[in-house]
């Protein structure tokens, strides 16, 4: 089975990586770190991987968040053996070299000559880049904190008795307890604010769940309250869960958790865009909330609402332009690589590997 993630997400708090989560603490995990610059075949190598091994009982695509088209690893869960970009803004560098993580170096496949007379060009292509990326980190700042606004007003409107009681029924009602599995979680971001707009990967909710709940709550606090909770459940039931978190809070706000051995979903839907192909039980949360008190706040939560709206469109805009001169900058690179060399590489990395 194929499935799809994020491990880096463009944030309110800049760029934030996962990509140390991969195989945490595993002693018996190879992974492959890819270096090199722009232009240097690192995502066309890791789609090698992903071709070769497309019949692997379980194989992990993870997207880039700023260009979607692009590759940042493939993973072999079952195998323990991944192939990934090391390059900034995830760095990832041997913690263990040559024992569980490789380095492999397609820069020396450039031919320098070839980069050299345009220097300059280079230099002020990739400061540029990174102008843009600061340019949507500053817009996703500000939609981050009309949200964790909206959460705040959300808190004092939620009515918390109400909705315990309701989180713990549906857990007892749902969850299995399992003596025989110890608590496991892998954490995974199934959406994204990317270069064409928030991406969330429904496919992967999807194929990995028969019985999927959307919470639906524009006002973010029951979510909230119940993703956390149910965190804290599949603890105690000793569950193996996946965890996903927001494209805005990846490291505090969980946005789904899926149940594995159970087949299970849970998925939050703050605004009407998020995981709008996806489809489940619904769960809605204005029960949960003092309904005479949201009518005294609701212009307020409307005008921020649409504030974070502009704010996303803003911020993709800036990614979708430093996409386009990262495509600048790989020409270049694209234009003193030699192919030859570098698929002798990828033909040798595929026939050692052991999957």
């Amino acid at each position: 089975m194929i499935t799809k993630y994020f491990l880096g997400s463009n944030s309110h708090n800049g760029f934030v990586s996962f990509f140390d989560e991969m195989f945490k603490d595993n002693e018996n995990s190879h992974i492959y770190i890819l270096k090199g610059g722009a232009g240097c075949g690192k995502s066309n190598l890791m789609k090698k991987f992903a071709e070769k091994f497309k019949n692997s009982e379980d194989t992990e695509l993870i997207h880039c968040c700023s260009d979607i088209t692009s590759l940042d690893a493939v993973i072999f869960p079952n195998k323990k053996i991944a192939v990934v970009d090391g390059t900034p803004p995830h760095v990832l560098e041997p913690r263990y070299p040559c024992l569980r993580e490789e380095i492999v170096w397609l820069a020396e496949y450039v031919d320098r000559k070839k980069l050299l007379p345009h220097n300059d060009e280079i230099v002020n292509l990739m400061a540029e880049c990174k102008n843009y990326h600061k340019e949507a980190d500053s817009f996703l700042f500000v939609a981050g904190e009309f949200i964790k606004e909206i959460n705040k007003l959300g808190e004092n409107l939620l009515i918390n008795t109400k909705s315990d009681l309701f989180i713990q029924k549906t857990a007892k009602k749902l969850l299995i307890k399992n003596e025989a599995v110890d608590f496991s979680v892998k954490k995974r971001l199934l959406s994204a604010i990317t270069d064409v707009g928030k991406v969330d990967f429904n496919e992967t909710v999807s194929s990995l769940c028969d019985n999927i709940y959307i919470i639906e709550d524009k006002y973010y606090a029951f979510a909230n309250r119940f993703m956390n909770n149910i965190y804290d459940f599949a603890k105690n039931y000793a569950c193996d869960i996946i965890v996903s978190y927001s494209p805005y809070f990846p490291q505090t706000m969980i946005n789904a958790i899926i149940f594995k051995n159970e087949k299970l979903a849970f998925v939050v839907r703050n605004t009407k865009n998020d995981f709008v192909e996806l489809n489940g039980k619904t769960i809605s949360s204005l029960r949960f909330y003092n309904t005479e008190n949201v009518k005294t706040i609701s212009e307020r939560i409307k005008f921020m609402r649409k504030s974070i709206k502009l704010c996303q469109e803003d911020a993709v805009k800036m990614i979708a332009k430093a996409k386009t001169i990262h495509d600048k900058l790989e020409k270049y690179y694209i234009d003193a690589m030699d192919y030859d060399e570098l698929n002798k590489k990828t033909d040798f990395l595929l026939e050692s590997c052991e999957i």
